[in-house]
């Protein structure tokens, strides 16, 4: 049935063995020609109306891809549209939804029409974008049935997830399909992110105290699967990030103290959960220790949670304390009823030993974490008073067996209703104390300095610093009496009063306070760590001077940590003075008046507060006298102002006592 050009037939390759069924003379196809949809499986029918059957192209001269010899349209292009490659929501991400126009053969009407859509994408580990199909390393994802539909979507898994660290792009095409594995049309290429925007679960947390003091904080296993860390810190610096385990302990906790505990979860994207928190308490751990009435030699194992002064004695009872001394390179001094300014012992120290006066006995409690076994704070030359930190008691030689080891260690002493000692160069079977134990300080004189803790301390006397080069001051040593008071020197402030054995030897100073106040000094005795006298001796005179002046006062050295109130008054120019001083209920101020006006006088605190007016009096000039009944006042010391029409002529610290 082959046709030459010349009208003849002819049989031969190309040629159908079979009747190609024309329709008319035309040499139309009849539709069930064998010829129909019988061209090469790559050739589709180039215009529209296409030939008969589907696109495939048919045989004969209406046939193959250009079978526009009676005229007609370009074929319409099967391809999809691919229009959005977008991120699905509310997911873990590595899924992207792909939505695309329906092809033009996706309806079921026709023959040999697109019955399905394939989903491809671009492999590449890099995640960078293409945009052309031969650009492209590609995989087949899945495939959906053709519904006739105007647009679809399908739901395809990403290589990778755009996150934290960095952006990752997926590419696709589809492919439409027809019944014919050889006929199908391919979309155009576009590229999209996924995003992990699903953070994980809050942390459930839990808290623990263990009995070695740490802090432990839990939370329940995370169920996400990309799961990644936990972070979690405290309002007091603590951090920590764990990613293999559910808990984490936390040693920098101090008892007595409350500590807020937030936590977040991360996933592998760097989402983050909302935070959860947890407030702790540590208990207070208690260092408890007996008082009996007078001295004590005391130390705690503990480190105070609330080193103040005030809060350390605060178990005590009210009134029950009569001073505090401490000692580190010079003595320090808390008297709760004394003057402020005069008090240079303002909290308790790790690791040292304190000397406290109670007027009863009484238990004090001091709440704390404890310091490691064998803590022992810097050592100066010469006198330390230090505490004593284990649970189980250590004789003196094992305790100390570092300083007997460099023969650095020249005396040590205790106090326990009674003083002990122990000299590593004496007899042994003369010392008398053999154990140390917890509670109790201990007074160490050592022949060098040791840093032990990296707390090198450059504390120092200070009167003893002003008066370096003075003969006869003794060096610090357990062997001491305090003073302080008032004086008449009130214009005098910054100077020092010198305090003067009997022989004219200086053996103390005197810092002068705004007010005339005498600064807390300590006068120091024979050391009885040597053989030697030096120092004051028990029962030793001395006196006071200010720039040559001596004072008509003078005090007799005990060397029992004895605190004295003193008055001093020197021959210095005072407009009026005040009597009796110390007082109880009333005084008498006198003086000479060079012009006459109204004169009053005021009492003021510690504080600067006016706890006493007397009113204005008109006043000539001369000689006067004025008796004051002054209210009611707590024992203490105040100030005495004197004006005259407002203008303050001078001020004279005076002393209330009980009567």
């Amino acid at each position: 049935y082959g046709v030459t050009g010349s009208g003849q037939f002819y049989w031969g390759e190309g040629v159908i063995e079979a009747d190609p069924l024309f329709a008319d003379d035309d040499l139309h196809l009849n539709t069930y020609s064998p010829c129909v949809d019988g061209g090469q499986p790559w050739l589709m029918d180039a215009h529209m109306p296409y030939g008969l059957g589907g696109v495939r192209a048919d045989m004969g001269m209406y046939g193959g891809p250009d079978n526009a010899y009676w005229g007609g349209l370009a074929l319409p292009d099967g391809a999809s549209t691919l229009q959005s490659v977008q991120d699905s929501p509310q997911d873990q991400g590595n899924t992207v939804g792909l939505t695309f126009s329906s092809s033009f053969y996706d309806n079921s009407e026709l023959v040999n029409n697109v019955t399905h859509y394939a989903f491809w994408r671009h492999f590449d580990p890099t995640g960078a974008p293409i945009t052309d199909v031969a650009e492209g390393n590609w995989e087949l994802l899945g495939e959906m049935p053709s519904l006739s539909l105007n647009n679809y979507a399908y739901q395809a898994p990403t290589l990778g997830n755009t996150n934290a660290f960095g952006d990752f792009s997926s590419c696709y095409f589809v492919a439409a399909h027809t019944a014919d594995d050889d006929t199908y049309w391919i979309s155009n290429v576009m590229c999209g992110e996924s995003v992990d925007n699903l953070a994980p679960d809050d942390p459930d947390l839990n808290g623990l105290v263990l009995e070695t003091g740490e802090a432990q904080i839990s939370w329940t296993p995370p169920t996400e699967e990309d799961y990644a860390y936990t972070e979690i810190y405290n309002d007091d610096g603590f951090t920590a990030e764990v990613g293999n385990d559910t808990l984490v302990l936390d040693p920098s906790v101090i008892p007595g103290y409350t500590y807020t505990y937030t936590a977040v979860n991360y996933d592998v994207n760097g989402n983050a959960s909302d935070a959860s928190s947890l407030t702790l308490e540590i208990p207070a751990g208690l260092d408890i220790i007996p008082l009996t009435a007078g001295w004590n030699l005391i130390s705690t194992d503990r480190s105070a949670s609330t080193p103040a002064i005030e809060d350390v004695l605060s178990s005590l009872n009210e009134g029950n304390v009569e001073y505090v001394t401490g000692f580190n390179n010079g003595v320090v001094l808390y008297d709760p009823d004394g003057y402020f300014l005069f008090n240079t012992l303002d909290e308790f120290e790790s690791g040292y030993g304190y000397w406290i006066k109670v007027q009863e006995d009484d238990t004090l409690e001091i709440a704390g974490s404890l310091l490691t076994d064998g803590y022992m704070p810097s050592l100066n030359m010469g006198w330390n008073l230090i505490g004593y930190p284990n649970a189980e008691n250590s004789t003196v030689e094992a305790y100390f067996d570092q300083l007997l080891s460099d023969e650095s260690l020249e005396y040590v002493t205790g106090f326990n209703q009674g003083s002990s000692y122990f000299d590593p160069n004496g007899l042994p079977f003369l010392n008398s104390l053999v154990q140390l134990e917890n509670g109790f300080g201990y007074w160490l004189k050592v022949s060098q300095a040791y840093d032990f803790n990296g707390l090198v301390t450059d504390q120092v006397d200070e009167p003893l610093a002003a008066l370096s080069g003075a003969t006869g001051i003794a060096q610090p040593n357990p062997n001491y009496m305090l003073l302080n008071g008032t004086s008449n020197l009130a214009q005098e402030a910054g100077k020092q009063a010198l305090v003067h054995a009997l022989d004219g030897t200086v053996v103390g100073a005197l810092p002068i306070l705004e007010g005339g106040y005498l600064m807390t000094t300590a006068l120091y005795g024979d050391d009885p760590a040597t053989e030697a006298l030096e120092g004051l001796q028990a029962g030793d005179e001395v006196y006071f001077s200010f720039e040559g002046k001596r004072s008509k006062e003078a005090v007799v050295y005990n060397g029992q940590m004895e605190l004295r109130h003193i008055n001093l008054e020197f021959e210095v120019q005072s407009l009026f003075e005040v009597f009796p001083n110390p007082f109880a209920e009333s005084i008498t101020i006198s003086g000479v008046l060079e012009v006459g006006g109204m004169l009053d006088a005021v009492v003021t605190d510690s504080q600067g507060r006016v706890v006493a007016q007397r009113p204005a009096i008109e006043m000539t000039a001369g000689s006067y006298s004025l008796d004051w009944e002054l209210p009611r006042l707590a024992p203490g010391y105040y100030n005495c102002t004197l004006r005259l029409e407002g203008v303050t002529l001078d001020s004279m610290p005076i002393m209330h006592v009980e009567q």
